[in-house]
């Protein structure tokens, strides 16, 4: 049986979350790229195989058709800035399979990614508290 607290940590958890997800959109578009962009570098770059993803890894992490995630990866490597082009992600291909696209990060979307990540850190330790009570509801109910 459910309790108020099991309610309370749970609203607790998603207001948490959500604030964490506005918040990375504002920095994302801080930043000067879109918060799915975001995601996409963030996929890239924290995949265990970096820096060679494979599209269709990056396409299961944000559950996405991997025809949509190769065109949200061509606009990143397409992206221009100030008229000068700043792509924020390279392709290039599996030596061993051509067909395979590999995704990398360029070092201007490294640069973004991380001033991103820095400024998410700060929320993210602010809403710490949170995440260990729920931790320690579920430890509770899976007793």
């Amino acid at each position: 049986m459910l309790t108020d607290a099991d309610y309370q940590t749970q609203a607790a958890f998603r207001h948490a979350l959500r604030r964490f997800m506005r918040v990375s959109e504002e920095n994302a578009r801080a930043a000067g790229i879109t918060p799915t962009q975001y995601l996409l570098l963030l996929a890239v770059r924290g995949h265990h195989s970096y820096p060679a993803v494979p599209l269709i890894a990056i396409a299961e992490h944000l559950q996405l058709r991997q025809s949509a995630t190769s065109l949200l990866v061509t606009r990143a490597v397409n992206r221009m800035v100030t008229d000068q082009p700043a792509p924020l992600i390279v392709r290039g291909h599996d030596v061993n399979d051509r067909r395979r696209a590999l995704i990398a990060l360029t070092p201007e979307g490294e640069e973004i990614l991380t001033r991103i990540m820095i400024e998410n850190r700060r929320v993210l330790t602010a809403v710490d508290g949170v995440f260990t009570d729920l931790r320690a509801s579920l430890a509770m109910r899976l007793r």
